[in-house]
């Protein structure tokens, strides 16, 4: 076979002179580089994977939940026996990629939940963090102190600096803000994106929604309950409390329960990470593939076999990744590394390729279209749509009003079932998520003010100003 050439190829395909046998020459070349890339990251997180489920908090995850027990299983035998799972046999792949795209599916529902757990996690240390006190409660005065704040928002004159620095300082103020004006701010920072689809429109503001109410996304109480009720456990008992031992206990077990979402996290996204590798091969699996590429996957083929070998001492090892498997490795990482052409360079013209395969045949445009769904799979976002939909029409003013509206009528209902600790916990976080882009000195000042100055509760404003000082001496 002609060797491909990749500037020749977006040369001819710029020039016109596109002909389906280049296409398919084109297609088997990155499949090739698919493959490696793909089955090298497969063995990395593999390898991960396998450390972080000998950790306790692996192991409660890998029993809590029935259908995680099953994904793993399945997962320990495709790797067992990863030559049976590269059959290229329609009828094995088209089972392989249902259950791929079934376990990805239900992976994507379990990190939602997860999130909002962390995000419900984030609303109950606001107000612990404002609930201790230390005995001593001193503050400085209102006008004094955001003075220093306002100097240290704009001591570097980059925009996103100031707007980070702005949404750090407004999560941790003693908030006071009335809730006609909290409204307003939410719809101001949706009408700054003005232009955006209905479809963004729309996942904007059910990210809004899920970070005020974390409580509303589906699954939260239902499942990982180990994590669910020493949440609810803490909340307890925080409308107005002043047992101090009780608010220290509280602040240790939100520490702990912390820990503990932030590593099912972790160990969820390495799942989710190897599903979707997993699918990714099944996509752009072939015999010519698998022929051209023979060398390299034997190269895989042995590491798994050491792999496998270390799995089986795991009772006697502390440490997954020896000298010899660090090495081999450190080979297959290299091939990648070393490659003549990068997977961007493939994408670019995977890209331009989708619009002109149209008129070949199916089997083109099915490759072509998984090659893009492979890039959506590594790209970083584990839980995004596999394939792209139609664009949807701009939101215009009718439709954002609505939207806005969904989203007040939400946060009415929660405001009106809270405490009003609760209510300041949620005004602050979405202060923090939300397009919030306040970048006049004047108009952060008063903003501050507002807030500070209503609050007579020395406790809380005390510990708010110590927080934005820990803020202000990280720089």
């Amino acid at each position: 076979m002609e060797t491909f050439r990749l500037k020749r190829f977006a040369k001819m395909i710029s020039d016109g002179n596109i002909q389906e046998s280049h296409v398919e020459n084109y297609i088997q070349n990155a499949n090739g580089l698919w493959l490696k890339r793909l089955t090298t990251e497969l063995i990395m997180q593999y390898v991960t994977y396998l450390e972080m489920g000998k950790d306790k908090s692996g192991r409660i995850a890998l029993v809590e939940e029935e259908q995680i027990t099953d994904i793993h299983n399945k997962i320990i035998a495709y790797m067992s026996d990863i030559n049976d799972f590269f059959k290229t046999d329609e009828q094995v792949l088209k089972a392989n990629r249902k259950w791929l795209v079934d376990s990805r599916d239900y992976l994507t529902n379990l990190m939602k939940t997860m999130t909002a757990y962390g995000e419900y996690a984030k609303l109950l240390e606001y107000i612990l963090n404002r609930l201790e006190s230390d005995g001593e409660d001193i503050c400085m005065d209102d006008e004094k102190f955001i003075g220093q704040v306002i100097a240290y928002i704009f001591s570097v004159q980059e925009t996103m600096v100031i707007n980070t620095k702005v949404k750090e300082v407004y999560s941790q103020m003693p908030i006071r803000l009335t809730k006609s004006k909290f409204y307003n701010l939410i719809d101001i920072s949706i009408d700054k994106i003005k232009g955006i689809s209905e479809d963004s429109l729309d996942s904007y503001i059910k990210y809004l929604g899920e970070s005020f109410s974390p409580e509303k996304v589906s699954g939260f109480g239902e499942i990982i309950i180990s994590i669910y009720e020493p949440l609810v456990s803490i909340a307890e008992g925080l409308d107005n409390p002043t047992n101090q031992q009780l608010i220290r206990s509280k602040q240790s077990a939100l520490t702990v329960v912390s820990e503990h979402i932030n590593e099912r996290i972790s160990f969820y996204m390495t799942m989710s990470a190897i599903v979707n590798l997993l699918l990714g091969i099944q996509l752009i699996s072939s015999e010519a593939v698998f022929k051209t590429q023979d060398a390299y996957v034997q190269q895989v083929l042995n590491v798994l076999v050491h792999v496998q070998a270390r799995l089986e001492q795991t009772d006697v090892i502390d440490d997954m990744i020896d000298d010899l498997l660090y090495q081999l490795l450190s080979k297959l990482e290299g091939v990648i590394e070393d490659s003549e052409m990068t997977l961007g360079q493939y994408e670019g013209i995977t890209e331009q390729l989708k619009l002109i395969s149209q008129d070949m045949n199916e089997h083109v445009g099915e490759q072509i279209k998984n090659q893009a769904i492979c890039y959506r799979l590594t790209s970083g976002s584990y839980y995004g749509a596999l394939e792209e939909n139609q664009a949807s029409a701009p939101a215009g003013n009718r439709y954002m009003a609505m939207k806005k509206n969904e989203l007040t009528s939400l946060m009415k209902d929660c405001f009106n079932e809270d405490s009003k600790w609760i209510q300041r916990a949620r005004i602050a976080h979405l202060l923090t998520v939300a397009n919030i882009t306040q970048t006049n000195p004047k108009e952060i000042y008063e903003f501050m003010l507002g807030n500070f100055a209503p609050c007579k509760n020395q406790t809380e404003k005390s510990q708010s100003q110590k927080l934005i000082r820990i803020l202000m001496s990280e720089v």
